[in-house]
């Protein structure tokens, strides 16, 4: 299926500008990426911590480290932004 990217990239497509909710579903599909990402690092550390321990668990835990690297998002701004077009709305902004 569609990766989180494709869905991200779609809505920053020209064709995505007359969709009043594109710039909202692009900071929601961040916001959740962001914590998905944070939820499988912890989840690989515990299964990581259960199969090894001390030299290779560190060796795995630095390649697992290599492996997501990612940017930091400002979750609190997405969060802020997605709140703020609720509350102009006075509604549910994805209808």
């Amino acid at each position: 299926g569609p990766g989180l990217g494709q869905a991200v990239q779609h809505h920053r497509e020209p064709g995505a500008a007359g969709d009043e909710h594109a710039p909202w579903h692009v900071d929601a599909a961040r916001l959740f990426a962001a914590g998905a990402g944070l939820r499988i690092e912890m989840a690989a550390r515990e299964c990581l911590a259960a199969i090894a321990d001390g030299d290779e668990l560190r060796t795995l835990l630095a390649a697992l480290r290599r492996l997501l690297k990612t940017t930091p998002v400002n979750q609190v701004a997405l969060r802020r932004r997605l709140a703020d077009a609720t509350g102009s709305k006075g509604r549910y902004i994805f209808e």
